[in-house]
């Protein structure tokens, strides 16, 4: 009975892995490295998955002991084994590439980290001559951890423990969202390996380890849905869903602002699209890094963005914009770029006797920027005849 438990929990997880590689990974951008590297890992827990299944019915009296049952018995445990070594390392690459697009390139990429799989490598290939990682005899049907099996075990908990400690000191350029999701990913399959190590015989790792894939893909198909890749700012279809929420509750106690970059495609026609899409991704960074866990950056349209703060007290908007300021003027003083980043904004709380709704406000503060500008542009017309 806990055999075909075991073979139809691995196939169950299986085919969501299935799914999840057929259907969702189509949503995401097929040549980012983070995204090679989640497939991968997806792929490589489907093969893992399958082998063990294939190995529980070898190993069980379930078919006559035969030569060629010995020969596929050693393949899908020598694939399994593989397998495992195989997918933390992985699921470190996809660490690293993520974080890498968080902190823009600021992650080091360790190579010593590719010693433990190496080594684990070495220890399960010759296991059916040395029996370093398991023994099986077939008349009876018994399988045991050979001599190295821990060690193996060890390495595999290394990565764990390493993937732990790197999402943990980079967790400032997370969301707790974000945080939460990846840290998941770490604790499904320790509990498994803890479990499966503690009782032989029952196999949980790959099923749990799927779990840990489904939460990361569902994270990650919210993100694409919700987040301005270029920005990392919600797209309007995410503030809109956010505002609507607000409604429902009756929550009107909010401030907006409005935000509209100058001289954009100055930058785009002189130094190139990419070169004004950077202005915009350090501008964005710059806003992210400093509004409170409870204000939200807008992508609005374009070069147009909109912060939402949690609190109807103007002056402690004001202040947090000061602060914006400040930082955008020191980026512009100690970057060597040609251009300085400019903007124009305006802001104001939602007084429920001044706007009858959200995008009412709105609309105040997209007249008031476009006032603003026009009036610089007027002053700076006449300066020019003076």
């Amino acid at each position: 009975m806990e055999t075909y438990l075991n073979i139809d929990i691995n196939l169950i997880s299986a085919l969501f892995l299935v799914f999840l590689s057929t259907y969702i990974l189509k949503q995401f951008p097929s040549r980012a490295p983070e995204i090679k590297c989640l497939k991968a890992a997806t792929y490589t827990g489907l093969i893992a998955l399958l082998s063990e299944s294939l190995n529980v019915v070898m190993i069980y009296d379930i078919l006559p002991n035969t030569m060629p049952k010995l020969i596929i018995h050693h393949i899908a445990m020598l694939i399994t084994y593989l397998a495992a070594a195989a997918l933390p390392l992985m699921w470190t690459c996809f660490l690293y590439h993520y974080m890498q697009k968080k902190t823009d390139g600021n992650i080091k990429c360790n190579k010593l980290l590719l010693i433990p799989f190496i080594l684990a490598v070495c220890i399960v290939l010759p296991t059916p001559f040395t029996g370093l990682m398991y023994k099986t005899n077939m008349v009876p049907p018994v399988y045991e951890r050979g001599p190295l099996y821990m060690l193996v075990a060890a390495f595999e908990l290394f990565y764990i423990v390493y993937n732990s400690i790197f999402i943990w000191s980079n967790r400032k350029h997370l969301s707790s969202r974000e945080f939460l999701t990846l840290f998941a990913f770490e604790i499904f399959p320790f509990v498994g390996a803890v479990i499966q190590v503690m009782f032989t015989g029952v196999l949980l790792i790959w099923p749990l380890t799927t779990v840990g894939l489904i939460l990361t893909y569902v994270y990650l198909q919210n993100s694409v849905v919700r987040y301005d890749p270029l920005t990392n700012g919600w797209n309007m279809r995410a503030f809109e869903s956010f505002m609507d929420e607000q409604i429902k509750r009756n929550k009107k106690d909010f401030s907006l602002c409005f935000i509209d970059i100058d001289e954009l495609e100055y930058i785009n026609n002189t130094f190139g699209i990419s070169e004004g899409d950077l202005s915009l991704k350090s501008f964005s960074k710059i806003i992210l890094n400093t509004l409170p866990k409870d204000a939200h950056f807008v992508r609005y349209d374009g070069d147009k963005f909109i912060i939402f703060f949690n609190s109807l007290d103007l002056k402690k908007f004001l202040d947090l914009m000061k602060e914006i300021d400040l930082k955008v003027h020191h980026l512009n003083e100690n970057s060597k770029k040609k251009y300085n980043i400019k903007y124009t904004y305006a802001l104001d709380a939602l007084d429920v006797d001044k706007y009858k709704s959200y995008s009412q406000l709105i609309r105040h503060l997209v007249n008031d920027v476009y006032e603003k500008k026009d009036k610089r542009k007027t002053m700076q017309t006449s300066k020019e005849k003076v």
